[in-house]
């Protein structure tokens, strides 16, 4: 099964990043636009789990 990808703004420095994650919706990986590895801390892997468990709600409805 393929990963899911959607693209976010990074909780503390604002920037955009590209969000990967699994059918269970669980974070596989976050990327900046450039192609550089987001740097996942507790509090940003939480925050960005929010995110996907927001998007998944919308693309489920």
């Amino acid at each position: 099964m393929c990963n899911k990808t959607f693209e976010t703004t990074h909780p503390k420095n604002s920037h955009n990043v590209i969000v990967e994650y699994d059918a269970n919706l669980r974070l596989v990986n976050a990327t900046y636009e450039d192609g550089e590895d987001v740097d996942i801390t507790d509090v940003v892997k939480a925050h960005l789990q929010d995110d996907i468990n927001h998007f998944a709600s919308f693309q489920l409805s």
